[in-house]
């Protein structure tokens, strides 16, 4: 995947294989600022070809995350659905999968500008601070550890940034698309599920045992019970809340894999055998009859 990270790299790197540079060039403003016009020149000329790749990349990876939920993961979400129904969610599924893409293509392309800009207040901010006896060599090496942000260095070369970009966005999709299949096929909840593992929000012996307002304890929320408000089986008292349910437009941080990172997914309830034997006490009298 492209990057204007990368187009700038090469024009600063074109200034000193080219020998443009001596001492009292890196040293001048006005060098300088000769440097910073051709990085806006270059990113100007390659901003179409980077924004191509980045789309590419992105179209690719969402769409096979799209592809995997339609033909599997939407039944391993809801196993009562029928696989006739799928047809009717489609359109519902391609707008999300489109708004995905569009935010990852935002997300990312923000992201490049932003570091572009971060390199040319460096660049302005190395040549007015002093370099007191310093050869060429000496400043060469000060100019690249100053001037590119160590953190840009490293997350680019691996393209870490974008492909957490795209990852959150795939979990983001996942999320939206069963959140359509519950709200379309009338899901009376779901329960929660995590991956139980390491990186898991809240995990005491995880990486992240403390959760915060953005991204909760998801440790915790493990095989939860949580009601849609508008349900037929609510609206119809075939179940009740109970103090041990919360509704899904409760929860703090939004629904399983919206919080950023978030991994968590959803186990959508359509019928009332389908509930949990520890959640069975919110089934009414008449639900109870109805079943």
């Amino acid at each position: 995947m492209l990057s204007l990270f990368d187009t700038a790299k090469r024009i600063l790197k074109s200034f000193f294989d080219d020998n443009l540079f001596s001492i009292d060039n890196i040293l001048s403003s006005t060098k300088i600022e000769a440097l910073v016009r051709a990085i806006d020149k270059g990113i100007k000329k390659d901003y179409d070809k980077v924004l191509k790749s980045v789309n590419k990349e992105v179209r690719s990876k969402l769409k096979n995350e799209y592809n995997k939920f339609i033909k599997k993961g939407v039944f391993r979400t809801a196993p009562s659905l029928q696989k006739y129904k799928i047809e009717d969610l489609k359109p519902d599924f391609k707008k999300e999968l489109e708004s995905r893409i569009n935010v990852s293509l935002s997300y990312i392309t923000t992201q490049d500008k932003n570091t572009i800009e971060e390199i040319k207040n460096r660049l302005m901010n190395f040549v007015s601070i002093p370099h007191p006896n310093k050869n060429l060599k000496e400043l060469e090496y000060d100019f690249w550890n100053d001037v590119l942000p160590e953190k840009a260095k490293k997350n680019y070369k691996t393209n870490k940034w974008q492909n957490m970009i795209i990852r959150d966005q795939q979990h983001k999709l996942v999320s939206n698309m069963t959140y359509i299949t519950a709200t379309k096929n009338n899901a009376i909840g779901f329960i929660w599920k995590n991956r139980k593992d390491i990186r898991v929000v809240g995990n005491p012996s995880g990486l992240y045992p403390k959760g915060d307002k953005m991204h909760n304890n998801h440790w915790q929320r493990e095989g939860k019970l949580y009601l849609f408000r508008n349900s037929e089986a609510l609206k119809k008292g075939l179940i009740k809340k109970t103090k041990d349910v919360h509704y899904a437009d409760e929860i703090e941080d939004g629904l399983p894999g919206i919080p950023i990172n978030c991994r968590c997914t959803m186990r959508l309830i359509y019928r009332l055998y389908e509930i949990p034997a520890e959640y069975k006490n919110i089934i009414t009298k008449k639900g109870l009859e109805y079943s």
